[in-house]
């Protein structure tokens, strides 16, 4: 495990270009980190005793201002441990989290970081193999299933999916997402679609 909690390196340092394989519960513990870029780390099964509270990639609790990018995290035992790629505890605030890569979490890529007092921003990460962004023509009637495995539905962290309209016809209807399947799709509902209605979209997470 790498961990700056505590020590003289958890504010205004760098950790970066990193591997971490197999470590207990946590793979990075920035907990109490203020203004600490985490980046380009490669951590994988870091939650391999799969015996902790946490069992995240990632742990910024009580951590300030730091920026989460460009890491890479996942699960890759036969029988997942990892919980979360990245946990914030719901204590972590004003986090920039950006461009990391997630796979093999047990409930969700990113936790407790998304309440509105948490002030943090993301952009760019990627909780499954499918990509954030493409084109979606609606089903006929009133419901659209758009199948996306980064999809995620958990409170502290869910997925916001951004329709943008190619054509005119599309634009007349105003589709919403009435529910989200984590790691599997997103349930659009809207005004009856003769089928075709074509969206470009995006996800942001």
């Amino acid at each position: 495990m790498v961990s700056t909690a505590g020590g003289t390196d958890s504010t205004d340092s760098i950790v970066s270009n990193n591997i971490v394989s197999n470590s207990g519960n946590v793979g990075i513990n920035l907990s109490n980190a203020v203004r600490v870029m985490c980046k380009d780390n490669i951590i994988d099964n870091p939650a391999a005793n799969g015996s902790g509270a946490i069992e995240t990639g990632i742990y910024i609790d009580s951590s300030v201002g730091c920026v989460i990018d460009g890491n890479q995290i996942n699960d890759l035992q036969g029988s997942p441990t990892m919980q979360s790629g990245i946990d914030g505890n719901n204590t972590c605030t004003q986090a920039i989290i950006t461009n990391n890569q997630i796979s093999g979490a047990l409930t969700v890529g990113i936790r407790r970081c998304q309440q509105a007092s948490n002030k943090s921003t993301f952009s760019g990460n990627k909780t499954g193999a499918d990509s954030l962004n493409g084109t979606i023509g609606l089903t006929a009637g009133t419901t659209t299933t758009l199948t996306n495995d980064n999809a995620n539905a958990l409170v502290g962290y869910t997925s916001y999916l951004v329709l943008y309209p190619t054509e005119s016809t599309a634009a007349a209807i105003t589709p919403y997402v009435s529910s989200i399947t984590a790691g599997t799709s997103f349930t659009l509902t809207h005004a009856s679609a003769s089928g075709g209605e074509t969206y470009y979209y995006e996800i942001k997470q």
